[in-house]
């Protein structure tokens, strides 16, 4: 029988299939031809949900279309299932589980994005909640990462949730390297500089926000062209920002600041927007230098906006040359990174071998490392790659010395 099958506004088009079959093998068909996953899509007739055990010919499709009902379908409408299919297998790194952060990890889950890693060092206060929809009095206490990470897989079953309870410092440089961006709400500007200076160092695009009572900040890194998170800060006031002090002074009281749920929340949906526009655009702005049309560009500058006096306004950044992250003598200088064949890699002799003659120039000296590790794991020969969870899609961190001393950092990546 030939069956009409539609995803509204979307795409209509006939099937062959055999009466005997059931709706399951029909939907499974259909999902294949229009790129959607099966286990969040029905069939329906008439507005009634299919049985998926229903043989095809019983049903009454004289003048009728069956419809397609998919979790993401509204999605569709604004841009492709390829599109989609790169939100459903992309992970995102959000750094802060606090007002921004919750917001932008619900954000992200309704929008499909696959993994999300979340990191905060901070158990959850009583004055959280009034801006921090996942907790309840009864989380006082607890981890926000990992509370939130619970709320989240356990509201949207379809995200994968990996919490960690520490600081950003803390964290091996492989989580960094598996995120497609960092999203970044945080508070205090030792860890901004911090994830400024490893975004750049990895060339991971950040999206970076914060909010001050009615005010709300919010700026787009894209390696390596855009200014960095850390470009605005004054070159002779970063000992005053980060709070150097000397060590027999006393503790200083941590400062409040004012915080609106609006404002949170105008800059998590503005901040989730920017990530999204770089995780279905980022690939094709990096081979042609353009953004897809539908998706749109991400911000150049920064977005400030008002909410007491509804003012609204980006305003342009430049490339500080004598920033602390990313200048002319700054902490962070970009690693080269570079694709290697796994296929002849049995062992770290093999691998070794391998990035050797990989490595171009001239070379005194070269280091592996297992970037699995805080710190590093230094790669020996003669040892199982397992020994030093390295496997295929692994990334190897690499310390090239050249003759003259001077040294390059170098991502590998096992392909």
């Amino acid at each position: 029988v030939e069956v009409l099958v539609s995803l509204p506004s979307v795409k209509e088009e006939k099937f062959k299939i055999s009466p005997q079959s059931e709706v399951w093998m029909l939907k499974k068909i259909v999902c294949e031809k229009f790129m959607l996953e099966p286990e969040y899509a029905q069939l329906l007739l008439n507005g009634k949900v299919l049985d998926p055990k229903t043989p095809i010919g019983s049903l009454n499709l004289s003048g009728e279309k069956i419809v397609v009902d998919y979790l993401w379908a509204r999605h569709l409408l604004l841009w492709s299932p390829e599109e989609q299919a790169k939100l459903r297998n992309s992970t995102v790194l959000v750094a802060g589980a606090g007002a921004i952060g919750s917001e932008v990890a619900k954000n992200f889950a309704l929008a499909g994005v696959k993994r999300l890693i979340i990191v905060d060092y901070d158990v959850v206060e009583a004055s959280n909640l009034n801006r921090m929809l996942f907790f309840t009095l009864e989380d006082e206490g607890k981890p926000k990462a990992e509370t939130l990470g619970a709320r989240i897989v356990e509201k949207y079953p379809f995200v994968e949730v990996y919490a960690y309870t520490c600081a950003l410092e803390q964290l091996p440089l492989e989580i960094y390297l598996n995120s497609d961006v960092i999203v970044s709400g945080l508070d205090n500007i030792a860890s901004r500089i911090f994830l400024s200076a490893t975004a750049h160092r990895l060339q991971i695009p950040v999206v970076d926000a914060g909010t001050l009572g009615h005010r709300v900040r919010v700026q787009t890194y894209i390696p390596l062209d855009s200014p960095c998170p850390a470009c605005h800060f004054p070159p002779d006031k970063y000992a005053q920002l980060i709070q150097l002090r000397n060590p027999c002074d006393p503790k200083l009281e941590e400062n409040k600041v004012p915080s609106l749920i609006t404002a949170n929340t105008l800059a998590a949906s503005i901040q989730t927007q920017e990530a999204l526009k770089i995780l279905m655009g980022y690939q094709e702005y990096k081979t042609s230098g353009k953004w897809p049309q539908n998706i749109g560009n991400p911000i150049k500058g920064v977005l400030i906006a008002d909410l007491k006096y509804n003012k609204f306004s980006i305003i342009q950044l430049e490339k500080n040359k004598k920033c602390i992250v990313c200048g002319e003598k700054g902490i962070a200088k970009p690693a080269k990174r570079i694709t290697i064949p796994a296929e002849n890699i049995k062992d770290t002799t093999d691998l070794i071998r391998t990035v050797r003659k990989e490595i171009e120039g001239p070379v005194r000296t070269v280091e592996l490392y297992s970037p699995a590790y805080t710190p590093l794991k230094k790669v020996i020969p003669e040892r199982s790659l397992k020994e030093f969870n390295i496997y295929k899609g692994s990334f190897i961190f690499a310390i090239k010395t050249m003759r003259n001393e001077d040294y390059e950092e170098i991502i590998l990546k096992l392909d």
